[in-house]
């Protein structure tokens, strides 16, 4: 059942201080991180479940000493690096760099953990289980999926928002992403008969796409219209073409519902319904952030490839 009324008192509160937060870029630098680290918390802990659901009691306290705070690291160091060089290239190298540190972290882990987990081959020699080798590597797998997915996304809307009208292109993005979420929530809930996700996720319906789709441009038209009226207080919306408006919403809704239905796949393998509860009505920090994150990119390539920016 959906709540609505917690769902309204956590956007009702949540939207002032996003755009409180958008007015100044130590604050966003600030904010992101924040976000950053709450969310590869959760992923952390799902990933935990899922090693855990699939391996031998015997290896569970291994599973749970990889979810460190240094884990986090990798993440934090990507965004510290693209806020201060916000640029093309410096996405790529420290992408490169985030990679390289999940995985000698990792290794780093294993190796320390060598002579608790090193068994008696006989009296002169010792060995450790094959199986600790693979869970180490699919933590690693893991580690960069979520990177990929989660924070290396969001580096474009940083590097975006140093653009002209680069802020006014973030608020669309949010505000886009916000809707179909709430387009999906809405008409799934009021008209959905027909599944669309049956076995990642049920109560997923057809519907609820199409609502999607339709609140994101329906809000995409408001916005235009604002906009054509005068300033935007506190910022200013990009004043470009309708239809512009209209089609970076639609794709925003496609690929945000895309990302929710992976986000949905990974907690079905996890056998959790939310990634946290940090959000009443909403879930947890990683609930809200698989949309924004696959949308991020899109916005990113449109602005420039599209409209030149």
């Amino acid at each position: 059942m959906v709540e609505w009324g917690k769902r309204f008192l956590t956007g009702a509160i949540a939207v002032p201080v996003i755009f409180v937060v958008m007015q100044s870029k130590l604050l966003i630098f600030l904010f992101v991180n924040v976000i950053l680290f709450i969310s590869t918390s959760e992923y952390n802990k799902i990933v935990s479940q899922i090693l855990q659901l699939n391996s031998a009691q015997m290896e569970h306290g291994y599973i749970k000493g990889m979810q460190s705070v240094l884990s986090h690291i990798p993440s934090h160091l990507f965004i510290v690096l693209v806020t201060l060089l916000p640029s093309d290239g410096a996405i790529h190298c420290a992408l490169f760099i985030s990679i390289v540190f999940f995985c000698l972290h990792r290794i780093f882990h294993f190796l320390s953990h060598g002579t608790f987990l090193a068994q008696k081959k006989d009296e002169k020699d010792t060995y450790i289980d094959r199986r600790f080798y693979i869970l180490t590597f699919i933590q690693i797998a893991f580690d960069i999926f979520g990177f990929i997915v989660f924070c290396y996304p969001l580096s474009f809307m940083i590097v975006l928002s140093n653009q002209p009208d680069g802020i006014g292109y973030v608020l669309l993005w949010l505000i886009s992403t916000w809707q179909t979420d709430n387009g999906a929530l809405f008409f799934g809930a009021a008209f959905g008969n027909r599944p669309f996700l049956k076995l990642i996720s049920p109560k997923k319906t057809w519907e609820g796409v199409t609502g999607a789709l339709f609140f994101s441009m329906l809000t995409a038209l408001f916005l235009f219209m604002y906009m054509k009226q005068g300033t935007w207080h506190p910022i200013l919306l990009p004043s470009i073409p309708l239809k512009h408006y209209l089609l970076i919403s639609a794709l925003v809704a496609i690929i945000a519902i895309s990302g929710d239905a992976i986000e949905s796949f990974i907690k079905r393998a996890a056998n959790v319904k939310d990634s946290g509860t940090l959000f009443p009505g909403h879930g947890g920090v990683l609930d809200r952030l698989d949309s924004l994150a696959f949308s991020s990119p899109v916005v990113y390539f449109y602005v420039k490839a599209v409209l030149g920016v």
